[in-house]
């Protein structure tokens, strides 16, 4: 794998004052669940209980280590008022993203730094260059999991708790694809939890919001250059809405292990897998979910890309086998350019569909993930 990312000189930082660097864990947090990742064929014994850096709950001196390595430091800022209801779950939807994303992103620079068999590479200095990166991503990562887990508590609501997680990859090409994809699920995310910020009336979180998906689009370039890829994806980034990524979580969370997920109000959606990953052409590609007699008889596939408004397709059953539903449907890259990510979900009418609000409040099963370069 190549890399080719220049090293950043680190400067010392010192404290705001604002607001007291506290460090007592939340009481959700001290009995938090086991923080695990595992890389298939990858980690001999999973890291147990949070991170070596002290995350989610670190010492003063521990996240000052933080902020050195993230280049910043965590926000201190008061919120000048009272944060919605509204806005706090979706708060409560950007710590679990990042706590998921910490734990990703802390056991790829654990197999990279001990050259686990599938993540060495050759070149030494292209080596420390990734492990460089990785520390990085990993820190700022550690602090938007920080600031959104600090703002819910600042409100009166409980810590978001590390979760067991699985992530099905063996190898480092592997890893940087599916690194890159949780960012961009994450970028289109953003873009829905700003505008509800608005809708609330918490426009101040709006700035702080932007400027993290502004931070993860870096990170999506620099992933897309050790892919070989052009850095930047698409002229207008694919949206996307908080219970499309609410679900697409639970697809690495060991089940079981994360029993404060059922106080944050979003929708779980029945799990929907891609059985083949298309190309930049119209083709017909496999879909796998789970039938039962409530399922709806007139399945469509619904396809999320960039701004533009949903396409949909109908679907075929072709096998059905102890519940188990196998389908085809029309991947329509076609005329619709469908380059970057696609959103894809199997909803219960054809519509038309005006918005992805309008997809997620008739979606059956999903999210699946598509992306074509």
């Amino acid at each position: 794998t190549s890399v080719s990312v220049a090293p950043v000189a680190t400067t010392g930082t010192t404290p705001h004052p604002t607001l007291p660097r506290t460090t007592t864990p939340s009481p959700s947090l001290q009995n938090s669940a086991t923080s695990v990742a595992v890389f298939q064929s990858a980690i001999a014994s999973p890291s147990v209980g949070g991170q070596p850096d002290g995350f989610p709950n670190p010492s003063v001196p521990q996240l000052q280590s933080i902020e050195d390595q993230a280049h910043g430091l965590l926000i201190e800022m008061e919120p000048p008022h009272a944060i919605s209801q509204d806005s706090l779950t979706s708060l409560q939807l950007m710590a679990s993203s990042e706590l998921l994303k910490v734990t990703f992103f802390s056991d790829l620079l654990t197999n990279t730094t001990n050259r686990i068999e599938g993540y060495e590479i050759a070149e030494s200095h292209r080596q420390s260059r990734l492990i460089d990166a990785l520390i990085t991503i990993r820190s700022q990562e550690e602090l938007h999991g920080l600031y959104a887990n600090r703002l819910l508590q600042y409100s009166g609501k409980n810590a978001v708790s590390p979760c067991s997680y699985s992530f099905p990859v063996s190898a480092l090409a592997d890893a940087i694809t599916l690194g890159s994809m949780l960012t961009s699920i994450n970028m289109a995310t953003l873009q829905d939890v700003a505008q509800r910020f608005a809708k609330n009336g918490d426009i101040w979180l709006i700035p702080i919001v932007m400027s993290i998906l502004g931070q993860e689009a870096e990170q999506e370039g620099f992933y897309r250059l050790v892919e070989g890829k052009l850095p930047s994806e698409l002229p207008f980034l694919t949206g996307g809405q908080r219970d499309l990524a609410f679900s697409a979580i639970q697809q690495y969370i060991v089940p079981g292990s994360c029993p404060g997920q059922e106080t944050i109000s979003l929708r779980k959606f029945e799990a929907l897998e891609l059985l083949s990953q298309p190309v930049a052409e119209t083709s017909i590609i496999q879909l796998r979910f789970t039938s039962t007699a409530s399922t709806p008889k007139n399945l469509t596939a619904t396809f999320i890309n960039q701004q533009n408004r949903p396409v949909t397709e109908p679907i075929t059953i072709r096998q059905v086998n102890n519940m188990e539903a196998t389908a085809e449907v029309v991947f329509p890259y076609g005329t619709n350019e469908m380059n970057g990510l696609t959103i894809l979900t199997l909803t219960r009418t054809m519509g038309p569909f005006e918005n992805i609000d309008a997809v997620v409040d008739a979606t059956v099963f999903g999210p699946a993930f598509i992306v074509v370069e």
